[in-house]
């Protein structure tokens, strides 16, 4: 935990440099690469803990199983990582920044969250590998395996037939993934999530019926206080935006709120959104920009 404690750390200064350079961050994206370095770190922890009490059975001297573990767990422990890290490179592709914001981005040179697990991935063949060593005598000797004791039947069918199994697994993995290719998340709102409709659909589904859908989630747009008038007309004439409220002018620049008439996370609203920016930036001076 410490040492998957210290690759955060690191990570997270690496993000913080960043962001201050242009990447964009937020809540989300800062509990993923929490949730990554520490379960990806323990993980990768348990598997060279396991590795070292199997060396233990084949070497008294625990400084020599602590190299053969190392030695075989780290093919293991980049392959994952690398496989991770490839993985988040896809969402270089992605069309909002915050989500992009979650691998690496701008300019190819800069690394979002895949640097957290690139951390993790080194962290075995450096501190960690350092803490073990420098454990002493007592470092997990309790329990220690007697040495020549036969290992599990199953690791004794798999090193028998390493072909079969991994084509197996393989092939169930394909399977299992077949089902990516029809998903389509696209126009799909909160409430989709639920196969019944839980009350929680009906609470908000109840002051809709009365009032805008959108009133807790107005489309905000920043523009230059003298094309404010001329922004909220454009604003007005959006389908999907029931109503703007006056601009709230501070110094040179003015804060505008449109108010959906339909459920703000619907595909429509998200239409709506894409036309408002359009239009916003065809006004010479405004300087506007939009956001959701």
């Amino acid at each position: 935990m410490i040492s998957a404690g210290l690759a955060l750390t690191l990570a997270q200064a690496v993000v913080y440099l960043l962001a201050t350079n242009g990447l964009t961050v937020n809540a989300h994206s800062a509990g993923i690469v929490t949730v990554l370095v520490f379960g990806a770190g323990t993980d990768y922890a348990l598997l060279l803990v396991a590795r070292y009490r199997e060396e233990l059975r084949r070497h008294e001297d625990r400084h020599e199983a602590r190299a053969f573990a190392l030695h075989r767990v780290g093919p293991a422990i980049f392959a994952s990582g690398a496989t991770v890290i490839a993985g988040m490179l896809c969402l270089l592709v992605a069309s909002m920044n915050s989500t992009q914001g979650l691998g690496p981005v701008r300019r190819g040179r800069d690394r979002g969250r895949a640097h957290g697990h690139a951390d993790t991935v080194a962290d075995p063949a450096g501190h960690r590998r350092s803490m073990v060593l420098l454990a002493g005598a007592s470092d997990l000797r309790v329990g220690r395996p007697h040495r020549n004791r036969p290992l599990g039947q199953g690791r004794r069918r798999i090193a028998r037939a390493p072909r079969a199994t991994w084509v197996a697994t393989s092939a169930a993995l394909i399977v299992a993934g077949m089902g990516v290719l029809q998903l389509n998340a696209v126009g799909l709102q909160n409430k989709d999530v639920f196969f019944g409709t839980p009350d929680s659909v009906v609470g908000e589904q109840v002051p809709a019926d009365h009032f805008p859908a959108g009133a807790g989630q107005p489309v905000n747009v920043i523009t230059a206080a003298d094309q404010a008038p001329a922004v909220r007309t454009l604003m007005t004439g959006v389908s999907g935006i029931s109503g703007v409220a006056s601009p709230v002018v501070k110094g040179d620049r003015a804060l505008l709120a449109g108010t959906f008439g339909i459920a703000p996370d619907s595909q429509a609203a998200i239409d709506n959104v894409g036309q408002v920016r359009a239009w916003i930036h065809t006004i010479p001076g405004a300087d506007a920009i939009a956001w959701w």
